[in-house]
């Protein structure tokens, strides 16, 4: 009796040593499927994929490059004051315009358009990189600066051409004014 107490004993270690390992190879499988998937999705773990009006406006008092995704008509309408415009359609290949050694927040007119645009620079090796949720509408509504107009980038040889003889005749016109045209006289006739 002493014999067969001593096996059932040993077979109750062996079953349990059974479950423990398998509890432990359970275990270790999904911290490493979270492992891996978490290393996948290009996130860094110190910058949210999403940030408010607010902490945007805090991240751009401090420092970071503000980009602007929207199209060029949104952007002459009205943009945050030294922001950088590059249209989502052109970001892909113009990442190398921007600094991969500052924070950039990434804006837009709702909020979608600068998804999108995040997600273009962190598959670009961008780590330092957010969304502004609510876009410019939001920034607006919060009595945040805007300032519209042209970039200097953005204007064409056309548009300081334009400039350049709107000033003229401005100019001449004042001067006139100013200085009014002698009046011609002509010659006595005989």
């Amino acid at each position: 009796m002493a014999k067969q107490a001593r096996r059932k004993a040993q077979q109750r270690k062996k079953n349990n040593n059974f479950w423990i390992w398998g509890v432990v190879a359970v275990v270790l499988v999904g911290l490493s499927a979270v492992w891996l998937i978490s290393r996948g999705t290009n996130e860094s773990t110190s910058y949210p994929r999403e940030i408010s009006v607010e902490e945007a406006v805090a991240k751009r008092d401090t420092g970071a490059f503000i980009l602007d995704v929207r199209q060029p008509e949104e952007w002459n309408e009205f943009h945050v004051p030294d922001s950088t415009l590059i249209p989502l359609a052109e970001l892909a290949s113009r990442v190398d315009e921007l600094p991969k050694d500052q924070e950039i927040v990434v804006i837009c007119r709702s909020g979608n358009r600068s998804a999108q645009g995040r997600d273009i620079l962190l598959d670009a090796g961008f780590t330092q990189v957010t969304s502004m949720a609510g876009g410019l509408t939001q920034w607006r509504a919060a009595g945040y600066p805007t300032v519209r107009g042209h970039s200097k980038s953005q204007r064409s040889l056309n548009d300081f051409g334009q400039d350049a003889l709107s000033d003229y005749i401005l100019i001449a016109t004042r001067l006139t004014h100013r200085y009014p045209p002698i009046p011609f006289k002509s010659a006595p006739t005989t």
